[in-house]
């Protein structure tokens, strides 16, 4: 065998791999804020972006320095622009006429204010500076290709830095238009999962991080409004609101309440929907169990299913299967469940979801040809998929790949367009509408 030929064999063979990008460290005195950097080009940068900005105003509030308050605002953004130093009141002439102690009391206090701005000014630019060398030679590259950033690094203003650098890591960069990045932000939340080797606290903030990133840039993931309206109903009828017909007759207070409650539980379903199927199939076929037997175990928050997932005692199951590119751990789930989102319909069994997972992967590689389509007429068809509901036309009876109203064409163009994604690293039985 030649060393070409050799070369060729293994695991890897005919791919090229990818470099690991190395974890920008600051040169920063302290050694917490050494790790508080600020980076672009990957999903959990998001989540960095929160967790430094919370080491940063640790940091402030621990080095005893001056106007350590308006420095942390900020920090959070919880200002729209940068805080100053009152001025005393000008005295009426009046007031001067009838007192020429009030204008000397006015100059002395203007004099005094004006130092105090002039230090505040030292402390914000200063502030600036340190945020500056917290941030990746790539992300310094990115904001300098943006529009009007000389005119930041000229004032030196660190909050319209801090949410440059905001836009940047969390994928709303300037130059991008706003739908498209919003639907881009809930793309990647509604793709992540937790990763065999993700700690559930790294996962939680994560996912945290990629929910408020849709919502503070005027997104929305959950718009259930049939949901909030019954449980503003019940909220109603337990405090006794009720209409002509006996129905709960919610108020404001009532709607606001449902809105926080079904925001919260969505959240968490999100979140257990995708925790790895490795370490919680057995926690999410027990919810799922107890529910059936009425007891209603799953978790009204995201901090609740923390605490439940790094509690829970999970059965060893068999390995998950692993098929096509595995440098993208494509993983079958043992379950019925979903590890993130994908595009295949839900309740297909392994070996469906493996012809699938490789016809996916040839998808992209522009070999993909859609598998003849089953007789759904036979027994044994029915057998298996009697049951099932098919996403397309929405009749029981079929699966939506052999779906009567279905064309050879349209399939193509399905697969073709939802292809797996190594990069997305999605599981691969999961749910999507096909209409």
């Amino acid at each position: 065998m030649n060393a070409r030929a050799a070369a060729g064999r293994g695991k890897n063979r005919g791919r090229l791999r990818q470099p690991q990008r190395k974890v920008f460290l600051s040169k920063h005195e302290d050694d917490a804020m050494k790790a508080a950097t600020f980076d672009a080009g990957k999903v959990a940068d998001a989540a960095s972006f929160v967790k430094s900005i919370e080491t940063y105003t640790s940091y402030v509030g621990r080095s005893g320095r001056e106007y350590a308050n308006h420095l942390r605002q900020i920090l959070k953004g919880e200002v729209d622009v940068l805080p100053t130093i009152a001025m005393p009141t000008r005295p009426t002439p009046e007031a001067i006429r009838a007192d020429e102690l009030e204008r000397s009391i006015y100059l002395e206090d203007r004099k005094m204010a004006l130092r105090k701005q002039d230090k505040l000014t030292d402390v914000i630019m200063q502030l600036y500076d340190e945020m500056w060398e917290q941030c990746s030679i790539e992300l310094k590259a990115k904001l300098k290709g943006e529009v009007g950033f000389e005119a930041v690094e000229t004032a030196r203003d660190p909050l319209e830095l801090r949410n440059r650098i905001q836009r940047v890591c969390c994928g709303f960069e300037a130059h991008r238009m706003k739908y498209y990045a919003i639907a881009q932000a809930i793309k990647r939340l509604l793709l992540f999962f937790q990763h065999k080797d993700m700690s559930n606290e790294d996962y939680y903030e994560q996912f945290l991080a990629l929910w408020d990133i849709v919502i503070q840039f005027g997104g929305s993931v959950n718009n259930h409004t049939t949901l909030i309206d019954a449980r503003a109903a019940e909220i109603a009828l337990i405090n006794n609101r009720i209409d002509a017909n006996g129905d709960g007759d919610p108020n404001g207070n009532d709607q606001a309440a449902a809105l926080t409650e079904v925001d919260e539980k969505m959240k968490a379903c999100y979140m257990l929907s995708g925790a790895n199927n490795i370490k919680f199939a057995s926690l999410k076929d027990w919810l799922e169990n107890q529910y059936t037997m009425g007891i209603n175990q799953y978790p009204n928050n995201c901090e609740s299913l923390l605490g439940m997932m790094d509690n829970f005692r999970a059965t060893n199951y068999p390995p998950p299967s692993y098929r096509g590119d595995r440098d993208s751990r494509q993983q079958v789930s043992r379950s019925g469940d979903e590890d993130g989102l994908a595009y295949i319909q839900d309740g297909v069994d392994e070996e469906e979801a493996n012809g699938v997972a490789e016809g996916a992967n040839m998808a992209q590689r522009g070999g993909y040809k859609p598998r003849p389509k089953a007789d759904i007429t036979t027994p044994e068809y029915k057998a298996k998929f009697g049951s099932k509901t098919c996403y397309h036309c929405n009749e029981k009876g079929h699966i939506a790949s052999d779906c009567p109203k279905l064309d050879q064409q349209r399939m193509a163009a399905i697969h073709t367009q939802f292809g797996y994604s190594a990069l997305q690293g999605s599981i691969i039985k999961k749910k999507l509408s096909l209409s």
